[in-house]
């Protein structure tokens, strides 16, 4: 028994030697460990950009930089990149590879060998690439170790608090804080994202102290995609980031989001106003403005009732217009607000700036702290008058809702774009953005009415609705072709199969247009991503349109990951509805999304003539060309209309 409890012993021994040993092998020392002389900071590399053309700048001296990694792709929520800070801000790095926190996980610090890379902003982004084409800026796998060098490791960063008033540029790309928030109410108990169609999903954060919102990004692909946002308040942890303009958070996992208590009261619907300050009429806000920007005195408020309807997203998120009963005005907030049409307002606008943007007069960068709901529920007020009027008298009018009858709507067959108002030789242009929740409404022919805010756009009088609702009366306008696609609910992905539709891949190919969905929207969509494909072409062709009179075409285009053009429309008279190889196409000249448009907003083709062919039997086709290596992009169409005007 002794002999046996010895052997167990040096058994044991050797074990732990041997494990003693191989945790040197697998995990150098930290003397061991690369060391790099950093010369150069997060700030330095940022100031290489040239802001004003946002042409990559080319890293052309030995800069070398030192950060510690604060967002890798281990959750998925960041896709091919890695985010990096030090002192002086961050900056995201775009990177061709898969698990990349295998090396360099949240944590670790890393030093970076600027020479030869691009710095630049993408989307208003700090980002750093390896190519002086945006589209193609990922730091290739095999070459990352010549640029990244990994030092130690769990040498975390502690965030920064914030608020969403005292976020700044030098916050992006960094960890951020924020206490004492919660989910906006229809975002609490929601997905983060859609792990089915793994699209990405916007959620707001709120603030139940302080005002505003700010929202949450969180991809489909991400392994927290289906788990449900928390519906107490707390406190979120993320890496600041931007859009285009548009403030978003990014969480690493569901850790970075601590919200375990009672749900608050706050959610950003109100302020403070300014109980000491004296009134004034907007009207008086108003004639203070004489060609330059002017700032109005000290303790001063207006009160109106908002007429914009942010829920339809007719409008900017930090912009409201408001209306007593004098005058109206658009106020435009230091953060994206919460306020309801038919919210009653108190604004502080004492010291604040009355000056016009693209001609329309506005009261600039209004602290939202300064702005309180004193009712809500009310419905505001509008005057009839007549496109004359508003044409002669404009300065009378601007921002405020009013009512014209008996007027028609020409120029396309949804609200997408620009329509033309008219009645009898007057005229005035009604503009609807092509991301609004009713931009692809159609539009009613014939005699209709319209309520709307009267704007301007460089010059340019126009009017704005707040919803499809804002017209009334008129009569259908003849389609002959209306798809929306809606009757491929629930769509999964599955090859687009619409009777008299012409689904085809061409070259032998196997790729085909898909039927999908998202945010109980159906459309039409086709990609090279993930399809295996060397190359690609597939074609969506209507049925057989009889242009017995003059027609037009319009639809709306999307895209994701856009990593080259692949949609174009054409148009064939000889085609058979089967036979390709014998059918001449001609290209139809249109607007499509590109590049430059967000993941998935649909914008409108505009009104795109055939009159050319009237008289003929014609098909539309939808081609995308592309493949499963460089040419990945992906495009979505949806609302496909031929009509007479």
């Amino acid at each position: 028994m002794k002999a046996l409890k010895l052997s167990g012993f040096l058994i044991l021994a050797v074990v732990f030697v041997i494990s003693g040993c191989r945790k040197k092998f697998d995990e150098p020392p930290v003397s061991e460990l690369p060391v790099l002389t950093a010369n150069a900071t997060v700030a330095d590399l940022l100031a290489l950009r040239d802001l004003s053309t946002n042409i990559p700048a080319e890293v052309t001296t030995d800069l070398v930089l030192k950060g510690t990694v604060v967002g890798d792709d281990r959750s998925g929520n960041f896709y091919k990149q890695l985010v990096i800070q030090d002192a002086t801000g961050g900056i995201n790095i775009s990177i061709d590879a898969y698990n990349i926190y295998n090396n360099y996980p949240v944590g670790r610090e890393v030093w970076v060998k600027c020479k030869g890379l691009y710095v630049w902003n993408n989307n208003d982004l700090p980002s750093l690439g390896i190519s002086l084409d945006p589209s193609a800026s990922r730091i290739p796998e095999a070459l990352l170790s010549e640029y990244l060098v990994g030092g130690e490791r769990e040498k975390y960063v502690t965030p920064k608090t914030r608020t969403f008033s005292t976020l700044v540029d030098a916050d992006l790309n960094t960890l951020v804080t924020f206490d004492e928030v919660q989910f906006d109410g229809a975002d609490a108990g929601a997905t983060y994202a859609d792990p089915i169609t793994q699209f990405s999903e916007n959620r707001k954060v709120v603030g139940c102290t302080q005002f505003g919102e700010i929202i949450l990004r969180s991809s489909g692909y991400s392994d927290f995609a289906g788990a449900t946002t928390p519906t107490g308040s707390g406190k979120i942890t993320a890496v600041y980031t931007i859009y285009n303009g548009t403030q978003q958070l990014v969480i690493r996992d569901l850790t970075d989001v601590e919200m375990e208590q009672a749900r608050c009261g706050g959610g950003g619907t109100s302020g403070n106003g300014c109980p000491t300050c004296t009134p004034m009429d907007i009207s008086a806000v108003r004639s203070l403005y004489a060609g330059n920007p002017v700032n109005v005195s000290a303790s001063k408020k207006i009160t109106g009732i908002v007429t914009s309807n942010r829920n339809t997203e007719h409008i900017n998120e930090q912009n409201i217009i408001i209306e007593d009963a004098s005058a109206g005005i658009l106020i435009r907030f230091d953060a994206p607000h919460s306020f309801n049409l038919g919210d009653e307002v108190e604004v502080d606008v004492s010291n604040q700036s009355v000056e016009t943007y693209k001609d329309l007069m506005q009261i600039n960068g209004v602290p939202l702290a300064g702005t309180k709901v004193i009712s809500s529920g009310n419905t505001p007020s509008t005057q009839t008058v007549t496109i004359a009027q508003i044409n002669s008298n404009f300065a009378d009018y601007e921002s405020e809702l009013i009512t014209l009858s008996g007027v028609t709507l020409s120029g396309g067959a949804t609200y997408s774009g620009n329509l033309t108002v008219a009645a009898g030789a007057d005229n005035i242009t009604l503009y609807t953005p092509s991301y609004t929740t009713f931009a692809g409404a159609s539009v009613p022919g014939g005699s209709v009415g319209v309520t709307a805010i009267v704007s301007q756009y460089n010059g340019t009088y126009q009017l704005t609705l707040r919803d499809a609702t804002d017209v009334t009366g008129g009569v259908a306008i003849n389609y002959l072709l209306n798809e929306t696609f809606s009757s491929l609910a629930p769509a999964s992905g599955a090859d687009l199969a619409l009777t008299g539709w012409t689904n085809y891949a061409a070259n032998g190919g196997t790729v085909k247009w898909l039927s999908k969905e998202y945010s109980n929207n159906q459309y039409a969509e086709a990609r090279g991503y993930q399809t295996g494909a060397s190359s690609i072409e597939t074609w969506m062709i209507t049925p057989s349109l009889n242009l017995a009179q003059d027609q037009y075409l319009s639809f709306q285009s999307a895209q994701a990951f856009h990593t080259h053009d692949g949609l174009t429309v054409w148009i064939s008279t000889d085609f058979n509805g089967s036979n390709m190889a014998t059918a001449t196409w001609t290209q139809l000249t249109c607007t499509l999304a590109g590049v430059n448009d967000s993941f998935y907003d649909f914008i409108s083709s505009g009104n795109i003539d055939l009159s050319a062919y009237t008289g003929q039997n014609a098909y539309i086709g939808f081609k995308y060309v592309g493949d499963d290596t460089n040419n990945t992009g992906t495009f979505q169409v949806d609302n496909i209309k031929v009509f007479d005007q």
